[in-house]
């Protein structure tokens, strides 16, 4: 339950408490107070109700009288009410305009590229194309920040969900998801946190992709892979499990992470780099892969292992939506696919979707 919704209800449950001798039934009592709390702007549009039981208990009257009194507001036209759905109220209200819902898009942080030509357009897009409008969080890389600002959309009663391209580490992370009311619609763009989080996830498949290239390079002849990548890896929980599956596989040590300075260095042909920094990269520095994920495959010219921003965008908003409408207890965990590109001029062959 929000904060919000907790004022709310303690505001209806203590007027319900004070009705005697108003001689009005106490079901339309109820529709009463609660239309001057809608009118009064203490219950926003587009809020989710409790399930009515709950609903009940917490403004102290019975499921019935409850289920009166709701049907009430719905002919009235201030809910809206469906098995599937849920009970909302209406966004649409009688004689006024109509609210688009608001879905919450957190990023780690914003930059000019950001804005132009990764998933930030995209998923402006994808939401849009839903009826949907963007309230947009940027947290500038830090992870208590981010944390803070999820607990704040979860007790926006306008919000109906939130993407998230998360910095948080797992005590910030996990902080957040204990103020998540149940069944709220969350997806995660490039985490998995599958032991813990009760959330859904559309992530990239960086852990196949390298994996894949480890093995193929490592059978051509190479003997070490570099993780050049941005973030704090050490504490990144996805990029240690990829870490984790390679030590167990080809040996420890064989892949390793650098930072990226490293990328200024000079290395032999029994090393490959694998990289999602762009700066200093360029087309000559020989065993270097590149990570990218951008709205289309124009000016990729060097070997990348590439992730389509406008699909990824897609599926989130999908996922989004399909939560809303239908709330689940077991929790999607989708992985991106990827492609290959250029790698002709790598040592190597390579798999992974062409």
């Amino acid at each position: 339950m929000t904060k919000n919704t907790e004022q709310w209800s303690k505001i209806l449950a203590k007027r319900l408490a004070s009705r005697a001798g108003s001689g009005v039934p106490v079901y339309r009592y109820f529709a009463d107070v609660f239309s001057g709390l809608i009118g009064d702007g203490l219950i926003r549009p587009g809020t989710r109700l409790p399930v009515d039981r709950e609903f009940a208990e917490l403004v102290g009257i019975s499921h019935i009288t409850l289920a009166r009194g709701l049907n009430e507001l719905r002919k009235k036209g201030l809910i809206e009410r469906s098995r599937a759905h849920g009970t909302f109220i209406a966004r649409t209200m009688p004689g006024g305009r109509s609210e688009m819902p608001l879905v919450a898009v957190l990023f780690d942080d914003i930059t000019p590229e950001v804005i132009c030509s990764t998933i930030f357009p995209a998923l402006y897009n994808e939401l849009a194309a839903q009826g949907c409008r963007m309230l947009f969080y940027s947290a500038a890389g830090d992870s208590a920040t981010q944390s803070r600002q999820l607990i704040e959309i979860f007790q926006n009663t306008g919000c109906i969900g939130a993407l998230v391209w998360s910095v948080m580490d797992r005590t910030d992370l996990a902080a957040a998801m204990s103020c998540k009311p149940a069944n709220w619609p969350l997806i995660f763009l490039n985490v998995n946190w599958d032991d813990f989080l009760e959330a859904d996830s559309i992530c990239y498949n960086c852990g196949e992709a390298i994996f894949e290239l480890a093995r193929r390079f490592l059978a051509s002849g190479g003997e070490k892979i570099k993780l050049c990548v941005t973030g704090d890896y050490l504490n990144n929980t996805p990029w240690q499990k990829i870490k984790a599956a390679c030590d167990s596989q080809f040996g420890q040590g064989t892949v390793s992470f650098e930072r990226a300075e490293f990328l200024a260095r000079q290395w032999n042909e029994k090393t490959l780099v694998v990289t999602n920094f762009r700066e200093g990269i360029t087309p000559e520095r020989r065993n270097c892969v590149g990570i990218a994920a951008q709205n289309g495959r124009k000016g990729i010219t060097r070997p990348t292992v590439y992730f389509h921003l406008p699909l990824q965008a897609k599926k989130a908003v999908e996922l989004l939506q399909r939560r809303i409408s239908s709330p689940q207890s077991a929790y999607r965990h989708l992985q991106m696919p990827y492609s290959l590109l250029n790698m002709k001029t790598l040592n190597l062959t390579c798999g992974g979707k062409k």
